[in-house]
């Protein structure tokens, strides 16, 4: 979750930090590296998505897929795999190429109930 935060937040001075030690080296990461180097983000975030819940589709010592579901500001709530590897030793994140990457989903409440909350305040189905 964390890194989620960082990949979408960190400033021009911490995405080198973000990159270097939340992700875990490849492909996904030198494309995410090169893209994030042609852009300047110096404020905080406006209006980002509430990280909602997450469900652990498979795990093993090695590495895990985790879906995190997120609602935005507009009511919609949508979902995002997330490849975690210990590759390198501690728990990271793998990126995606671009051509790999997967496109958000869209959940319904119905879907929702199907994850486990951040927290008991993030129970609520209300867009």
């Amino acid at each position: 979750m964390t890194t989620q935060v960082f990949l979408s937040g960190a400033d021009d001075t911490l995405w080198p930090a973000v990159s270097q030690t939340l992700i875990e080296p490849g492909p996904g990461r030198d494309q995410w590296a090169q893209a994030r180097a042609l852009v300047s983000v110096e404020d905080t975030l406006v209006d980002a998505p509430d990280m909602h819940a997450f469900r652990i589709n498979d795990f093993s010592e090695d590495s895990a897929l985790v879906t995190v579901a997120a609602r935005w500001p507009d009511g919609t709530v949508a979902a995002l795999p997330v490849q975690l590897s210990r590759m390198t030793g501690d728990w990271k994140v793998v990126l995606p190429t671009q051509d790999e990457a997967p496109d958000l989903t869209a959940l319904s409440d119905q879907h929702l109930s199907e994850f486990t909350p951040f927290s008991p305040d993030s129970e609520e189905t209300e867009p």
